[in-house]
C-alpha cells in the first residue's frame, strides 16, 4: 500500500546460497534491500500445480544497525561445512 503522495519505499530482504563443489555452503543475508528501479515479478509452472514467483530487478544494500555490537552492516555472511566433512 502506498502512502499519501506515493513516496512509498518498498523494501525486500534477501538470503542468498551459493553451493560449493564439495557440498559447503556459504550464505550471503542481506537484511534490507532497496529497488534501484521497478521490480518485475514472473509467474512460472514449476511441477503440478505448483508455480515458483522469480523477482527481476537491480537492488541498493541499505545498513541496518546490528543490536548485537551497535555496528553499521550491510550483510551478513555464514559459512556452512559440507555434511561428513571436518571443520
Amino acid at each position: 500500500m502506498d502512502r499519501e503522495g506515493g513516496t512509498f519505499f518498498q523494501e525486500w530482504s534477501a538470503l542468498f546460497v551459493v553451493q560449493a563443489e564439495e557440498g559447503e555452503r556459504v550464505l550471503y543475508n542481506y537484511p534490507r534491500l532497496q529497488a534501484k528501479t521497478g521490480a518485475q515479478e514472473r509467474v512460472d509452472p514449476f511441477a503440478g500445480n505448483l508455480q515458483r514467483i522469480s523477482l527481476t530487478a537491480e537492488f541498493r544494500a541499505l545498513p541496518v544497525l546490528d543490536a548485537r555490537d551497535g555496528q553499521h552492516v550491510l550483510c551478513y555472511r555464514s559459512f556452512l561445512p559440507a555434511a561428513g566433512l571436518p571443520l
